[in-house]
């Protein structure tokens, strides 16, 4: 039989057939935004194995309910905008995942949401929004990652730019 080595090859290269799902969380911020242009112009982004991949589609997440449209991609299939998404409800963030990654999908998330503690204590529920979407939301986006990855037998990449110090 073929080596471990080709093995892992092939599966490699049997993954490269497979779309590639990317969501950014905190989308509609600025950071978010031009993170999501920074992709668009890309379209490509290494999986965790390495390999170049074509992004089948941008996920945009936030808790505003109207994501910005991004400049230049009006038009652009491959983005999708979902706003209204509070990252601290147990099912908000797994849902999202099931209406937009297959199982054999590639995933990743790029995790840029977070309020600034001045604007929590600015929101009718207080400072308690800035430990919900920031510490909270965080555990719930990584648990719903991590179930996905034991239903699925599959890997995804988290990324966490964000920070729990605002």
């Amino acid at each position: 039989g073929p080596s471990p080595k080709a093995e892992r090859d092939l599966g490699l290269l049997a993954t490269c057939n497979m779309g590639f799902v990317v969501f950014v969380t905190g989308a509609a911020g600025f950071i978010g935004q031009a993170f999501a242009v920074e992709l668009l112009k890309r379209g490509v982004l290494e999986t965790g194995e390495g390999l170049p991949r074509s992004i089948e589609y941008l996920v945009l997440a936030d808790l505003v309910e109207e994501i910005p449209v991004v400049e230049g991609y009006e038009k652009e299939e491959r983005l999708v905008r979902r706003g209204g998404i509070d990252i601290s409800d147990n099912g908000a963030f797994a849902a999202l995942l099931d209406e937009h990654v297959g199982d054999e999908d590639t995933l990743s998330v790029f995790h840029l949401g977070g309020i600034a503690s001045g604007d929590g204590e600015r929101d009718e529920r207080g400072a308690d929004l800035a430990l919900d979407i920031n510490f909270l939301g965080t555990r719930t986006v990584m648990a719903a990652l991590r179930d996905w990855n034991r239903r699925t037998g599959r890997q995804s990449r988290f990324v966490f730019t964000s920070t729990n110090a605002v």
